[in-house]
């Protein structure tokens, strides 16, 4: 089988030759090649309404070397569906070439800079995702084989954040439902290419209930692969995921009804990892 594993030599005031080579994917066990034959353009790219923290390489796929004919081309994407890149971050820790020559181009200021250079050398990330979270509205893709979680990225820090207690039910020690990974690609605006079993966003909880604090609720945007029930019987504690509701479960009080209610997180009166993630990602 052809292997494809191109180099990026630099020529630059800092180091007169620097060879760099980009991996496209892997898949677990092994290295994965890129398409053969790919023709593209490196470029520095911010995602739409996201912060300057979340800018990215990219590659344009082209269909030969003339710089007119980026704006025919597109995105590479990787087997999963999503736009092969390479984040702000890993680039100042992994890709110091390419980190070097974003500055020497002015495409990373001196403050973005000295907040890079406070954070540590690897990503906050968890063994069943590497989706990467910037501001409080963007989109998750959770699985409910696993109990994935993300990596929050802010320019007031970074963590780790556990995504399993929503949709988890502690009464029986288990996940209620599942849902199989798919690798078909899922795009639900120009801005946005994921792939998994359910789409979910946090959001600043606007019920009246919640009216004056600092409260988060979920959102399901859309259902990306069925889900089914795994526990014969299930009481519904945790309740099924519908589209384009809040998320929602039973709270039960001990001699009283079990009480439907939305899921929701008061940053203010929470504490722990969970909660940290939330507040940095409500400030940003």
């Amino acid at each position: 089988m052809q292997v494809f594993k191109p180099y990026v030599v630099f020529h630059n005031r800092s180091r007169p030759v620097a060879a760099l080579r980009l991996r496209y994917s892997w898949d677990g066990e092994a290295e994965v090649s890129f398409p053969p034959d790919t023709k593209a353009f490196l470029y520095y790219f911010t995602p739409p309404g996201k912060p300057r923290i979340a800018g990215e390489l990219r590659l344009r796929v082209t269909s030969c070397d003339d710089p007119a004919s980026f704006e025919s081309g597109y995105d590479l994407l990787t087997s999963d569906g999503r736009p092969w890149s390479r984040s702000l971050f890993g680039l100042s820790k992994n890709h110091i070439p390419l980190y070097e020559k974003l500055r020497e181009e002015r495409l990373v200021p001196d403050d973005l800079d000295a907040v890079l250079s406070t954070f540590p050398p690897n990503l906050p990330i968890g063994k069943y995702n590497n989706q990467r979270l910037y501001t409080l509205n963007d989109t998750l893709i959770v699985d409910f084989d696993h109990s994935p979680s993300f990596s929050v990225i802010t320019e007031q820090g970074m963590e780790v954040l556990q995504f399993n207690s929503a949709f988890y039910d502690s009464t029986v020690n288990r996940r209620p439902y599942t849902g199989a990974y798919t690798n078909h690609h899922l795009s639900i605006d120009d801005s946005n290419e994921s792939v998994g079993s359910v789409l979910v966003r946090f959001e600043r909880s606007t019920l009246p209930e919640h009216q004056g604090t600092r409260t988060v609720v979920l959102r399901i945007l859309k259902i990306i692969t069925s889900l089914k029930c795994v526990i014969p019987h299930y009481d519904g504690n945790v309740v099924m995921p519908e589209e384009g509701e809040l998320h929602r479960r039973y709270r039960r009080y001990a001699n009283y009804k079990p009480n439907l209610r939305v899921w929701n997180i008061d940053i203010d009166k929470r504490k722990g990892a969970f909660v940290r993630s939330l507040k940095l990602l409500w400030d940003a």
